[in-house]
């Protein structure tokens, strides 16, 4: 049974911040009528999850520098950081052609 560290909490309530931001979004877009809006919610969900899966996995080190140990955006892998960058990018366009 794992225990429940500092650490863990905060990757937990993180994980809860950052899908009660997406339901936002989500009810804001909708709400206002701005339906481009909901163009974030991909990035926002893959975001959240594959930050929560990886940063579970992670051991906290001490650096003075955001990324990791091998040069990555807090130790997550290659192909989650271009898929998030693809997905905000998406979402961004998304949003300026829909105006």
């Amino acid at each position: 049974m794992s225990t429940m560290t500092p650490g863990r909490i905060g990757m937990i309530l993180t994980l809860i911040f950052v899908m009660a931001a997406c339901v936002i979004i989500g009810i804001i877009g909708i709400t206002t009528k701005h339906y481009a809006y909901l163009a974030l919610l991909p990035f926002g969900l893959f975001g959240g999850i594959t930050g929560f899966i990886y940063g579970l996995r992670g051991e906290p080190g001490l650096t003075d520098s955001p990324h990791g140990p091998e040069g990555t955006f807090f130790n997550l892998p290659g192909w989650v950081i271009a898929v998030d960058a693809l997905l905000l990018i998406g979402g961004i366009v998304a949003i300026v052609l829909a105006r």
